[in-house]
């Protein structure tokens, strides 16, 4: 069995619940570049966590045997162009280079069209919608610094 298979097979996701508002600050703190803007005070990043939780975002945790291993954001937001779904995921470093961000990608909830706001250094998050199937649409450029804002749709 490939690790890809494996870990679709470990990973299951669940939805995200008040009290994960620690893990999304921790993973936040260990990975601040490739995320795009410096942590918040815990206070700001609890009132985001609460305003997201509330308003009826799609947070998920990816866990393996119970213990979570990384986090899945489905942020539907509108704007002038129309409503779009945001994607954002962070495997805790401690269990990157093991296809659990793949599993939870694939087991995200019938989306098959994406935006995601990516670093230009971050070639493993490129990768990883590339082998979820994921075909690179059109991109932007963030006036914010070296990010790139890209659409993303499904294969068939």
């Amino acid at each position: 069995m490939n690790l890809a298979r494996l870990a679709l097979w470990l990973v299951r996701l669940r939805p995200a619940r008040d009290a994960d508002a620690v893990l999304f600050y921790r993973l936040r703190l260990d990975q601040p570049a490739t995320i795009g803007v410096p942590p918040a005070s815990w206070q700001a990043h609890v009132d985001f966590c609460c305003r997201g939780l509330t308003r009826g975002a799609r947070w998920y945790v990816g866990t393996v045997m119970c213990r979570p291993v990384g986090i899945l954001r489905l942020d539907r937001l509108s704007d002038e162009a129309g409503p779009r779904t945001w994607v954002s995921i962070v495997v805790d470093k401690r269990w990157q280079s093991r296809e659990f961000g793949l599993a939870m990608l694939a087991q995200a909830p019938g989306h098959d069209d994406l935006w995601a706001r990516i670093h230009e250094d971050n070639a493993a998050s490129l990768r990883l919608f590339a082998r979820a199937g994921y075909r690179f649409g059109y991109r932007l450029f963030d006036s914010d610094g070296p990010w790139e804002i890209w659409r993303l749709a499904r294969e068939d």
